[in-house]
């Protein structure tokens, strides 16, 4: 069977995942030497561009986009993705999906009601506007670099009816805004955030620890954690060539080693990747009191 990939440029036609992975390796080689010539870092300018024109871009098609492929991806996208620790041909939606539970999740076992939930890095807004339906009683606050983000955020939150979510334009990694006032924080999360600040991460990470919330959960993207078969070698390469995220185990128990009321209860792969590129790994660091 030929399959049509959309993971890696070079690549449209794979004959599977195993043929998939090692043309993945191919070209991350490849695209990792000709960095080292011609050197490009990640920095907030480059990230906020980016995304700045890729929300614009979804701003225009926001009438023909329904409450389930916003929030969990359009049903008829497919190519590799892992579930299980397996990596196979399958909807995108379906790891998106487990993703969104594990998100809800952590909500249930660390909010109560009239709490905040503060996402770091929230993108186009779907993850707190699908938490915020179901969780009417807990007040949600998305922090965003990119300002088109955060328009495209209020626009879907207009689309479905759904009030209350504030979103607010902010480097995560630099002094917060004096406008983020929420008391009595349940839960800070980031979701595929950090993996975009790859030299400036802690300092999102210190700013999550001084808003004091009950809990902080990490769902990113973490070499450190992917063991070493042949798609965590190729994923390694990837993050290197591609200046994503690397060292956040390190330097989070470097801050917290200075600061004895977190401690880290999870730090786990989870065998989930929309793209087999990202497997995403668990953090969760909670408050060592409880309260």
């Amino acid at each position: 069977m030929i399959y049509q990939t959309n993971w890696i440029p070079s690549l449209k036609s794979s004959l599977g995942p195993r043929h998939f992975l090692l043309n993945s390796l191919v070209f991350h080689l490849a695209r990792g030497a000709a960095r080292a010539v011609f050197p490009q870092q990640r920095n907030p300018g480059r990230v906020m561009h980016n995304y700045d024109q890729e929300r614009s871009e979804l701003a225009r098609q926001l009438n023909g986009v329904d409450w389930d492929a916003y929030t969990g991806l359009p049903g008829d996208l497919h190519d590799f993705i892992v579930v299980n620790d397996e990596i196979r041909w399958g909807a995108l939606r379906e790891a998106r999906m487990i993703l969104l539970q594990r998100l809800v999740s952590a909500v249930t076992e660390h909010v109560k009601p009239g709490q905040a939930v503060i996402e770091f890095g929230s993108g186009d807004g779907r993850n707190l506007l699908y938490l915020k339906r179901l969780f009417p009683d807990v007040r949600f606050v998305g922090l965003e670099l990119s300002s088109a983000s955060v328009d495209v955020s209020n626009q879907f939150a207009r689309k479905f009816g759904i009030e209350a979510v504030r979103f607010v334009q902010a480097n995560v990694c630099e002094t917060l805004p004096d406008s983020l006032t929420e008391n009595s924080v349940g839960l800070i999360f980031s979701s595929f955030a950090l993996e975009q600040m790859p030299r400036i991460f802690k300092g999102a990470l210190a700013n999550m620890l001084s808003l004091e919330p009950h809990a902080i959960a990490l769902f990113e993207p973490i070499p450190e954690l992917w063991g070493d078969g042949l798609r965590a070698r190729v994923a390694r390469v990837r993050a290197r060539a591609i200046d994503r995220l690397r060292h956040l185990p390190a330097v989070l128990q470097d801050l917290l080693g200075h600061d004895s009321r977190y401690r880290v209860v999870k730090m786990e792969r989870s065998g989930i990747a929309i793209n087999p590129h990202t497997e995403m790994c668990e953090v969760l660091v909670v408050r060592c009191n409880g309260t």
